[in-house]
């Protein structure tokens, strides 16, 4: 009995353990898919009037298949008498602290259907965004991809057939020529090496861009840089604002909204100015005040339109027309930075291919040169 026991609790477990692996592992555009039909489905169910433990059975039944096990977990959570925000905290790596305190807020407010409304709208809005922003940077990646690839080919292939015809050729080699053939030896002698720690230097670039102790670096060139200022910026900017209209629409004092709009941010030195924001305003200050200290966080639109809304009590219409500007800003920058960096990419391949061109044209041409002289 104890062994038939086992295998029906195992034949149950694995396929749960196996769709949360599946979840877990799944690209952020699948889990942000996840996110948007789960709020969109629960404010219409809540509306509808179906009690959320009843809710999650639905979804268990009508959700994608690697989903269920979720949907199931949550739904028992709930009979055992925990708050939704409480049961869906069990998953941090699928709903963000700002998802679950806005569930919290709906359920302390008794607005819970409109907040998982404002929530779908407000992930819809991200999904668009980052829509427009992987469309606009699409073609320039796979130029650099195709350069990539043919510097790859004329390295491990092509040179290393080519340099012997050169070697014979009874001329004194261009400049271009000799550069050509000391990078083919190098390839020949160390090509594996050099193959072996350009993969394990990409890995540990990777790896790195992942920990918390380089996060302040990387997001502060984001910030800094020229070429990624706009975007970055506009992005944080749009993300806290429409955060901020949100909080503030399901009646959070601002200093509360503060904390948890802050916290959604994905930048660090945002999260960071939005943290000292929060203690001038529980100190007393006004919002807009407070963030007239950092003025290179906040533009001056910003600021004005935080104060006009303070004048006139209209906070969150304030904090979601900026939300929309930003966004638009930043699709604009997107498309700018793409229309940018094509010329550039495809002037530095052509220039590439021109390099190799006359270093295996320009011996052969010295050579015909001299037999017809």
């Amino acid at each position: 009995m104890h062994i038939a026991s086992y295998f029906k609790t195992a034949r149950t477990a694995l396929p749960d353990f196996l769709n949360g692996l599946s979840i877990r592992f799944a690209r952020g555009s699948e889990r942000l898919e996840l996110m948007i039909f789960f709020a969109r489905t629960m404010a219409m169910m809540l509306k509808s009037g179906v009690f959320v433990d009843k809710a999650f059975l639905i979804l268990e039944q009508s959700g994608a298949r690697w989903s269920r096990s979720v949907w199931r977990n949550v739904g028992q959570s709930i009979q055992e008498g925990r708050r939704l925000h409480e049961s869906l905290s069990q998953y941090p790596w699928l709903f963000s602290p700002f998802f679950i305190q806005t569930v919290r807020v709906g359920e302390l407010s008794g607005t819970l259907s409109q907040n998982f409304e404002d929530l779908a709208v407000q992930l819809g809005k991200e999904r668009e965004l980052q829509r427009k922003v992987k469309e606009s940077l699409f073609y320039p990646f796979m130029v650099l991809i195709l350069a990539v690839m043919l510097g790859i080919l004329m390295a491990y292939v092509i040179f290393p057939k080519i340099a012997p015809l050169l070697l014979t050729l009874h001329v004194e080699l261009p400049l271009s020529t000799r550069i050509l053939l000391w990078i083919t030896r190098i390839i020949e002698s160390y090509g594996i090496l050099l193959g072996i720690g350009a993969g394990g230097a990409l890995a540990a670039a990777v790896w790195a861009s992942r920990q918390q102790f380089s996060k302040p670096i990387l997001h502060g060139a984001f910030l800094h840089a020229p070429i990624f200022q706009r975007i970055s910026k506009g992005a944080n900017v749009s993300h806290f604002c429409r955060s901020m209209g949100m909080l503030v629409k399901s009646g959070l004092t601002l200093d509360e909204a503060l904390g948890i709009a802050g916290n959604a941010l994905g930048n660090v030195h945002y999260r960071a100015v939005v943290a000292r924001i929060q203690q001038g305003v529980k100190g007393g200050t006004a919002l807009s005040k407070s963030m007239q200290k950092f003025p290179s966080y906040f533009p001056a639109l910003v600021l004005n339109m935080v104060q006009a809304g303070e004048e006139s009590g209209r906070m969150e219409e304030a904090f979601f027309y900026l939300a929309d500007f930003y966004e638009g800003e930043v699709d604009v920058a997107a498309r700018t930075l793409a229309r940018t960096v094509e010329p550039l990419l495809l002037l530095g391949l052509g220039l590439v291919v021109a390099f190799l061109a006359l270093s295996v044209i320009t011996p052969i041409f010295r050579v015909t040169g001299s037999i017809g002289g």
